[in-house]
């Protein structure tokens, strides 16, 4: 199932059991483990380049988040490499 697929879906079972307040239901949808963005989370997306030894380059989009750590240095907690329709989409490439 495509990304954009199984984001509708849980788009629609998330409104729908917000609708009908079935709470249970609703939190069944959200892990225990979501963060909430704050001020020491930062999440955007762009285009990394890799150029290999041998000349290739390849290019991607990516959805980076980044997190402010104790010692105040900003460090990628989580990298996602996003579909050439996403990309598309989020306008990284034309």
């Amino acid at each position: 199932m495509k990304d954009s697929a199984v984001a509708r879906e849980w788009l629609a079972a998330s409104a729908h059991t917000a609708n009908a307040k079935d709470y249970a239901a609703h939190m069944d949808l959200i892990s225990r483990k979501v963060q909430v963005m704050t001020p020491g989370r930062v999440m955007f997306k762009t285009v990394e380049t890799v150029e290999a030894n041998d000349g290739t380059v390849q290019a991607h989009g990516v959805e980076i988040i980044l997190e402010k750590e104790t010692d105040g240095k900003w460090r990628v907690v989580q990298e996602r490499i996003l579909s050439r329709e996403e990309a598309e989409h989020d306008g990284l490439w034309q």
